[in-house]
């Protein structure tokens, strides 16, 4: 069972990136910039060593645990690439998208999205996440921003939340870069995590939207680094037959420690 720790990391970073991918505009708003936030670098961590046995799973997750918090104390800055297929009411959106952030969010990133498949034309989007807002514009346009739910503080989410049914441990494997990983598998208890979130925002739609997702399953792939238990790849699989939502997403990190600094796109918004 991962720790509680870790999922409150995860999850909302989720939710913001999924809506990042589908590019929500809103209220139009002008340039300018103001810096929210700069990364200091990385701490080395220890090596350790894990197995399949149920009790070094769970001390692997603590200890993944433990460094985001870490990271997250500190503001870690981390590069990222993003591709994901997101299908509802029998549209399909396929993006790709690169970009920093300054772990769990703020984040700046482009991506590409083609509405019905990669036959389609592209339609790059800018993304700035900052503040609980969505900042988000097409190629030549203007600015849209638009509210979104403010990631819960980890700080006191962590003391409570544990969204996971269970966790898999499926062995060691290297990446494309070389980089050695621990592979394991999570099922996330969205009814819990739901309701939880709920508690946290007073927002109609977002209720609804987070009640709906209550009949969804998802599932967390992670590949955590064997040298000092980072995040450098996640697939994230969500399916919801009630509402007709399918997604898969795949994120790729790199540099963890590296300098971002994130500023929203205008001082007016």
């Amino acid at each position: 069972m991962p720790p509680k720790r870790l999922l409150p990391f995860i999850l909302p970073f989720v939710l913001l990136l999924s809506a990042a991918a589908l590019a929500l505009p809103g209220a139009g708003c002008g340039g300018g910039g103001e810096q929210t936030s700069t990364s200091p670098p990385v701490a080395s961590q220890e090596s350790k060593t894990y197995s399949d046995n149920p009790e070094s799973v769970s001390r692997l997750l603590k200890d993944t645990s433990a460094t985001l918090g870490r990271e997250v104390s500190a503001g870690a800055g981390v590069h990222f690439t993003m591709d994901s297929t997101t299908t509802v009411a029998g549209q399909t959106v396929v993006s790709s998208g690169e970009g920093d952030m300054v772990f769990p969010t703020p984040l700046k990133m482009t991506t590409r999205n083609y509405t019905g498949g990669p036959s389609s034309p592209p339609v790059p989007v800018d993304v700035i996440m900052t503040g609980g807002v969505v900042y988000t514009r097409t190629a030549g346009g203007a600015w849209q921003s638009s509210q979104t739910a403010q990631a819960p503080d980890p700080g006191i989410v962590s003391t409570y939340l544990d969204y996971a049914r269970s966790s898999q441990f499926l062995g060691q494997e290297t990446l494309g870069n070389g980089r050695k990983t621990y592979h394991v598998q999570v099922n996330v208890d969205t009814a819990l995590a739901a309701e939880k979130a709920k508690q946290q925002t007073s927002d109609p739609v977002l209720q609804k939207s987070l009640e709906d997702t209550k009949s969804s399953t998802v599932t967390l792939d992670l590949w955590l680094g064997v040298d000092d238990q980072l995040i450098y790849q996640e697939k994230i699989n969500v399916n919801n037959p009630a509402t007709g939502l399918s997604s898969n997403l795949n994120f790729i990190f790199a540099n963890w420690g590296e300098t971002v600094s994130i500023e929203k796109p205008c001082a007016a918004c």
